[in-house]
């Protein structure tokens, strides 16, 4: 997981992987390290033991120098830090900080606990077991389908945002509003997903018995023969964030597409895909975004870092934080300045290109 978050992956790829160009995946620059003189030694000219709280004081006629050459060179301006200025990255933040201070695992526990329930429930016989069956599945898509996959496999696991932006045909430099609205998704679908693999204890079931205790661990921590091609995550299986990430990102998308015709208007998944579908020219891109949503999930599992379980888990996850999420303002107005980005007249485009 979290290819966007956890595994830093909109961290732009971070150069370890040879993709060092990617790392603008983040909006932001930089990289390598960089020596610079310095006219002092770091530290030796400050007062010992050093005041944190405040700078160091010195007399008035220490600063008259940088005053003369300094004087009304200051800008006054940006006053603040403008909307424009915040990177895709941060900008997410915005979202995830009200959406993690709302209610909304009430409406996902539910739903959770119950495919919980059904991958941890102690089995009659051997054909029962969900989890044993799961791993033989993994074993024959590590043997059939790993080779063909291994390009995808660790292009996404440290970040999948390019992929979103290489099948609607855009930038972030012509589209920015389209790619902060995926970094949101990214952001909050990571968070949903780590809430659930962080819990211990579901409770009780509908019998009053308790539920089977989590978290679950790594396929390839079961069956070593696995061994994923990506360095294991540090966190457990369940929910793929791979997979929560993915389909929230596509479901934001779809969203975003539809909301010119529908201004305001907060729909369930089903109700949005259905609506798409009605569309056909909406619906073409809408089945290749839900369709690239489904293998990045699936790539984790034939690396051997994911049941199928866990991918099934993540799509049902996001289906239901769509809902909620449009009951924060911050999203809404995100998905608002990505349908007016899209909804803009071919002249305008031109003009700006």
């Amino acid at each position: 997981m979290t290819g966007n978050n956890g595994n830093n992956g909109n961290n732009g790829n971070n150069g370890n992987n040879g993709n060092a160009g990617s790392a603008g995946i983040i909006g932001e620059f930089g990289g390598g390290w960089f020596i610079e003189d310095r006219v002092d030694i770091p530290f030796v000219t400050l007062p010992f033991p050093p005041v944190l709280e405040k700078p160091p004081t010195y007399k008035p006629e220490d600063y008259e120098e940088f005053a003369d050459r300094i004087g009304g060179r200051i800008r006054k301006t940006p006053p603040t830090f403008a909307d424009y200025m915040w990177t895709a990255r941060w900008a997410a933040w915005k979202v995830l900080d009200p959406f993690a201070a709302s209610d909304w695992y009430n409406a996902t526990d539910p739903e959770m606990a119950s495919r919980w329930e059904k991958i941890t429930k102690v089995p009659a016989n051997l054909s029962e077991d969900v989890t044993r069956n799961e791993l033989l599945e993994l074993a024959r898509a590590a043997r059939d389908e790993c080779a063909s996959a291994m390009g995808e496999i660790l292009s996404q696991d440290v970040e999948f945002i390019t992929d979103f932006m290489a099948l609607l045909s855009v930038t972030p430099g012509s589209h920015p509003h389209t790619y902060g609205l995926l970094h949101i998704a990214s952001q909050i679908g990571s968070y949903a997903a780590l809430h659930y693999k962080a819990m211990k204890d579901w409770g009780k079931d509908r019998d009053g018995k308790p539920r089977a205790s989590g978290p679950r661990p790594r396929p390839s921590q079961l069956l070593p023969a696995l061994i994923p091609p990506v360095p294991l995550p540090g966190h457990p299986a369940w929910p793929s964030g791979h997979a929560t990430q993915s389909r929230l990102m596509a479901l934001c998308v779809i969203l975003a597409l539809e909301r010119p015709k529908n201004p305001g208007l907060a729909v369930m998944s089903d109700e949005l895909l259905a609506r798409a579908a009605q569309d056909p020219e909406l619906a073409v891109t809408s089945d290749d975004l839900l369709a690239l949503a489904f293998i990045v999930g699936r790539n984790r599992e034939i690396a051997g870092l994911h049941y199928p379980s866990d991918s099934a888990a993540g799509r049902a996850l996001a289906n239901i934080v769509l809902e909620q999420l449009q009951n924060i303002d911050a999203f809404n107005i995100a998905v608002d300045l990505m349908a007016e980005e899209w909804s803009r007249p071919l002249v305008d485009e031109l003009k700006r290109s």
